[in-house]
This record gives structure tokens, C-alpha cells and sequence, in this order.
């Protein structure tokens, strides 16, 4: 299993990368926006001409940019499926090698000789680099897209009367800094940022690594049963069955089919963003671990997780616009983006002491471009 810990640390070398992308993205787009005019509104059709005969600069600027993140990205991605195995798979391994020796499962090969582990290794690694190189296109396109919306929207402010040129180049750029450039559109046309949908595909991978290696292990050893992990706060998805005991195969007369529960499902047991773990559960040797935790003390704990997730979104979307401020900004721009950090700070430390939750001071970082 990977505890939350270290699904954690294996993710985040991934995650910085691509948060320092963005980082990265955002400050060349801003860097092409800047001029020496005093643009105003009898002149602001020639920036905006001027600036969009630029796209293919900043096109060369991001190319350049994924480019020299993706040597670090597949490095980084092969050590992820590599460790979230190992670390999930060996524990349980020495303990089913112990049991093998007594008779009480069936013999397994040793685990480097293991080819179910071999091709679910190959085949998920494979899947992320599919996955991220698609993203890096989608990245690449969604640029371009936000530095033509910057200027369509400030040509616009400008022509209108609404605002000076500097501020209307910097409340879009900063509107684009807090929503962050797209990664993927999904089918429902919602658009999922960097921030939101890398760290999603990242611990998914190492989690259907880990799940799915446990299960090609336990398959070598001859055991169709698993006990699921339980957890405070658990997902509706996930919630009725933690604590309990399922067959995989669907053989047992006694226990449930994995099949009969959410598995399978992005949103169910041991889908995407689940934290629950399977182990081998072996009649007459295994000791139930688990209990399934009361309904409303689980329902509450959940809540309170969303809303913390939220008010650290918050928190980073706060400090990104921060950063765009510091550089096409005015001084009053800047210092309203320090207090806005500061209110959301303080409604983070109230929602701390109401819950007595742990802050994740971690979670309210950004990627430092």
C-alpha cells in the first residue's frame, strides 16, 4: 500500500515540474505583452496588431520551455511507477513469502522475475508518457489562447474607456494567473488547469500502479481475497465499502464480488483520488484490520476536507495573481494582491481552529518559476 505520505513525496518531484511550467508559461506571456509605448486608445490597434504578429515568438518561447522540462519529466515518471510498486507491492510481498514457505499460499516466482509485474509496469509507464505528451500539446495550444485573450481583452478595455492599457493587461493576465492555463477540456467543455489536472494523472498513476501491482502479486500467490482499508472522511463513492472484505475473482460464497462495488469507476473504491488500499486477506490467517467508520462522522469529515482543499486553492490562486502583479502591476495593484493573500490566510487559520484540523502549510504553495 501507499500510505498518503508517500504518495505524497513520489508525486510531487512530477508535480513541481509541471507547476514550474506554468510558472514559466505565464511570465513569457507577460514578458511579450510589455511595451515602451504610452499605448491609449488612438494607438491600441497597433499594439494589439504588433503584439499578435508575435504569437509565433511566444510559441518558440513555450516549445523551448516543455522542451527542457521533459527530459526531467520522464526521469521523474519512470522512478514514479518504479517506487510506487516497490513500495507498495514489498511489504506485503514478505509477508505472502513467509506464508508461501508454511504452505498456506501458493508459491510465487521472486518478485524481479515476476512477469505480471513486469508488463503492468510497462504498460501504465507507457499510459503517462501517451498521457503527458498529449498534455504538453494541449499546454502548448491553450498558450496561445491566453495570450490572444489577454490582448482581445485589453484592446478592448482600452477602446472602450474602461481602463488604462497597464490595467487592462494586468486584471486579464491575472484573472489567467488565478484560473491557470488549460491542460485538457473535457468532453463536458470544462477546462481543467495545470494545477487542477496534473496532480490528478500523477498520484492516479502511482495509485493504479500500486493497487494494480498488488493484485498481479496476489494473483501469483493464489489469493482472490482482499480486506479494504478504512479511512476518516472517505469519499461517497468509497464510504460503504471500506472496512470490508471482497472476493476479486468472484468465486466466494461468503463475500462479495469486487465487482458488486464502485470499482472500476473514476469516482469509486481504488479510482481516481481514492485513498483506500487493498490487502490480502487469507481465511483462518489474516486478522481483520478495518472497520467502516460511523456514516455521519465520516460524511462530516469529508465536508471539511473539501472545504480545506478549497480555501487552499484559494490561497495558491491568490499568490499567482501576486506574482503577475509584481510584474505588469501598478504599486496599488500589487499591495491589493498581498492583502487579498493575507484575507485568505486568515479565513484558512479561523477554519483550522473551528475544526481542529492539520493545515497543510504544503498545500498553499506554488511553484516558484
Amino acid at each position: 500500500m501507499l500510505t498518503p505520505n508517500q504518495l505524497e513525496q513520489l508525486a510531487k518531484p512530477l508535480i513541481d515540474i509541471y507547476g514550474q511550467l506554468e510558472s514559466y508559461i505565464i511570465k513569457a506571456i507577460v514578458k511579450r505583452l510589455e511595451t515602451k509605448q504610452d499605448v491609449k486608445k488612438d494607438n491600441v490597434l497597433q499594439w494589439q496588431f504588433e503584439k499578435l504578429r508575435q504569437l509565433g515568438d511566444l510559441n518558440k518561447d513555450v516549445i523551448k520551455l516543455i522542451a527542457m522540462m521533459s527530459g526531467r519529466t520522464e526521469k521523474e515518471l519512470e522512478t514514479l511507477v518504479k517506487e510506487s510498486m516497490k513500495q507498495s507491492v514489498q511489504p506485503m510481498d514478505d509477508w505472502l513469502n513467509g506464508l508461501a514457505a508454511d504452505g498456506k499460499v501458493d508459491q510465487a516466482p521472486p518478485l524481479d522475475q515476476d512477469t505480471r509485474i513486469f508488463n503492468t509496469l510497462l504498460t501504465f509507464q507507457n499510459q503517462a508518457k501517451q498521457t503527458l505528451n498529449l498534455t504538453n500539446s494541449t499546454i502548448l495550444a491553450n498558450s496561445h489562447q491566453v495570450y490572444r485573450d489577454i490582448i482581445s481583452q485589453a484592446t478592448a478595455s482600452v477602446m472602450a474607456g474602461m481602463k488604462t492599457h497597464q490595467q487592462a493587461v494586468a486584471d486579464t493576465a491575472a484573472k489567467w494567473a488565478e484560473k491557470g492555463i488549460p491542460a485538457l477540456v473535457d468532453r463536458k467543455g470544462r477546462q481543467w488547469s495545470i494545477e487542477g489536472y496534473i496532480p490528478m494523472v500523477i498520484k492516479s498513476v502511482a495509485n493504479n500502479v500500486a493497487n494494480q501491482t498488488q493484485f498481479d502479486r496476489m494473483d501469483s500467490y493464489g489469493v482472490d481475497l482482499i480486506e479494504i482499508s478504512s479511512h476518516i472522511g472517505a469519499r461517497p463513492g468509497c464510504a460503504p465499502y471500506q472496512g470490508r472484505i471482497f472476493d476479486r475473482n468472484g468465486k466466494s460464497k461468503k463475500y462479495p464480488s469486487l465487482e458488486s462495488t464502485t470499482y472500476g469507476q473514476p469516482a469509486g473504491i481504488f479510482g481516481i483520488n481514492c485513498h483506500h488500499h487493498p490487502y490480502p486477506y487469507i481465511p483462518g490467517v489474516s486478522v481483520k484490520r478495518y472497520d467502516p467508520y460511523p456514516k455521519e462522522e465520516n460524511e462530516k469529515a469529508y465536508e471539511q476536507s473539501q472545504q480545506q482543499r478549497k480555501m487552499e486553492r484559494d490561497i495558491r490562486k491568490a499568490k499567482n495573481k501576486l506574482e503577475v502583479m509584481q510584474h505588469v502591476g501598478t504599486k496599488g495593484d500589487i499591495a491589493a494582491a498581498r492583502k487579498k493573500i493575507r484575507e485568505k490566510q486568515a479565513n484558512m487559520r479561523a477554519f483550522i481552529n473551528d475544526t481542529g484540523r492539520t493545515r497543510r502549510y504544503d498545500r498553499e504553495q506554488i511553484a516558484k518559476g
